[in-house]
């Protein structure tokens, strides 16, 4: 089962492929280059670009970076658009929109512990678990239209 990367933001996803598209040699950039570009260490750069690949931007082999389609006609004006789809097919926001057409609504500690009964975790303890699954679904599906979080009751629902 395929989750999506926790340790990368938006705005990184962004950054990150717009230097990219714009120092790509036909649509490749080798990974050393694409370090160097955006001022980081490969080790920093690394979450960034397999989110990117989760999102199908871009794909990774041998080194290089490739640019898919979607990530070639990438801009700011299109980038919700485009990756939206595609987050929406990605765990855990697959299986949180899931339980949200069902239930309406939810808190994050039940939306954790369902998940977790579908091996979606991305840590074993369940408050660490919880933690890390509100900061990615508030991030990355509230941010990109998803999901909608109330803060006071620490409950999501799903954005129609």
């Amino acid at each position: 089962m395929k989750m999506f990367h926790a340790g990368a933001s938006i705005t990184e996803v962004r950054g990150m492929m717009s230097i990219a598209k714009s120092l790509s040699d036909k649509g490749r950039i080798r990974l050393s280059k694409l370090a160097y570009e955006t001022g980081k260490n490969i080790d920093v750069l690394l979450p960034i670009v397999e989110a990117a690949e989760d999102l199908g931007l871009c794909s990774v082999g041998d080194g290089v970076v490739k640019l898919t389609k979607d990530g070639s006609r990438l801009n700011s004006g299109n980038f919700k658009d485009i990756v939206r789809g595609e987050l929406a097919a990605i765990e855990p926001f697959r299986s949180a929109v899931s339980v949200l057409s069902r239930s309406g609504y939810t808190m994050t500690i039940d939306l954790s512990r369902r998940l977790a009964r579908k091996g979606i975790l991305y840590m074993t303890d369940e408050k660490g678990n919880t933690d890390v699954l509100r900061k990615v679904l508030v991030h990355w599906g509230e941010g990109l239209g998803l999901l909608s979080y109330d803060a006071i009751h620490d409950s999501w629902r799903k954005m129609k």
